[in-house]
């Protein structure tokens, strides 16, 4: 792939805990920061990489496989590509969680506020 002039890439491995959602938060605001993204988009891309995370630590997957992360930004985050691997089996599947639920949100959340996403 040819490099864009206004390109930038960020990979980072995290280990399969709670913890690493606050850690992905606090690496997304340093990059994004570095490359200059608007404040609106940091807080979309925050909540979308923060869910996409959040899944992928629940994930039950053997051994203590890590979560990779994987951002690529454009022109100051008008074009932006998130991607979490978690060694689990399949796509992620989007539930339909009763009003009652207090989670089983996220990949509603990734649907609502993402162009595409798979």
């Amino acid at each position: 792939m040819a490099e864009h002039p206004h390109s930038y890439e960020a990979g980072f491995r995290l280990v399969r805990s709670r913890s690493s959602v606050p850690r992905t938060r606090a690496l997304l605001h340093a990059r994004l920061g570095e490359w200059r993204v608007g404040q609106e988009v940091v807080e979309t891309t925050e909540l979308l990489l923060c869910e996409l995370v959040t899944n992928a630590v629940r994930v039950e997957v053997p051994g203590d496989r890590m979560i990779g992360v994987h951002i690529e930004c454009r022109e100051r985050g008008a074009w932006l590509r998130l991607e979490v691997s978690d060694a689990g089996e399949g796509p992620p599947e989007v539930r339909w969680p009763g009003e009652l639920e207090t989670g089983g949100r996220g990949l509603l959340i990734v649907d609502a506020l993402a162009f595409c996403w798979g």
